[in-house]
């Protein structure tokens, strides 16, 4: 419902189903809530969000399932603040959740949020760090691992671009959106396709990367993501008077 081709309001009225009835168990229905949190977040819906947010941290604290707060929860709140636009806040939620993950040897799960956590530092043009993060997520990937592997990737091909190389970047990009789009994850193959259309920018292949740009809309618009189509369609309008 989250990751895959659902429209996000199909999704929502599902999982509400499931939490209406379906689901009993605690833990369950606190997965459900944090998922339904991500679908309302891209949405738009902030406060609906936010609740079911603080409702469902909660229940993983109370039922002491730190490794599940970590890798279901966190990725998902953490999401909600970018949308939000609280680069920060992201942060302190996936360096807490990093933190537990390694500690727990989750190192499966901890590469994911690894990753997320350097496009969050990137994102603050704190470019060292967020290489540093790449690195993590990089070592501890499997090889079969496609979410860990065009992740990653994204980021590093980012700042190889803002450090001048843009062969570098431009094979790493591809590398990215090659693994993404052998999955059915709308939001996640218009993520990297967004990340590839701002290294086209900074290559100055402004007409190009609107096209990436444009692919990147449509996947969120089929999504149902309003947050991350409004973010496109703002890059889509300085590309345009480049």
């Amino acid at each position: 419902m989250f990751y895959g081709p659902t429209p996000a309001g199909k999704a929502v009225g599902r999982c509400r189903q499931l939490l209406e009835g379906e689901v009993g168990d605690r833990a369950a229905r606190a997965n459900v809530a944090a998922f339904l949190a991500g679908l309302e977040a891209i949405r738009g819906r902030k406060r609906v969000a936010q609740e079911l947010l603080t409702e469902t941290r909660q229940t993983y604290e109370e039922l002491g399932q730190t490794v599940g707060l970590a890798n279901h929860w966190a990725p998902i709140a953490a999401g909600a603040e970018l949308l939000a636009g609280k680069p920060r806040a992201a942060e302190e939620i996936l360096v807490q959740s990093c933190d537990v993950l390694a500690a727990s040897g989750e190192g499966t799960f901890l590469t994911n949020r690894a990753a997320e956590l350097a496009d969050v530092l990137y994102i603050q043009r704190r470019y060292a760090d967020a290489d540093a993060w790449t690195e993590v997520a990089q070592a501890h990937a499997g090889p079969d691992d496609v979410a860990a592997g065009f992740s990653w990737r994204s980021i590093r091909a980012k700042l190889l671009a803002r450090l001048g190389d843009i062969d570098g970047a431009d094979t790493v990009s591809l590398e990215a959106v090659a693994l993404v789009e052998r999955t059915d994850a709308l939001n996640q193959h218009a993520k990297v396709l967004a990340d590839r259309a701002e290294i086209l920018r900074l290559a100055e292949d402004f007409a190009a990367a609107a096209v990436c740009a444009e692919k990147a809309l449509e996947l969120y618009e089929q999504k149902g993501n309003i947050v991350a189509a409004r973010q496109v369609r703002k890059v889509l309008e300085s590309l345009a008077v480049a």
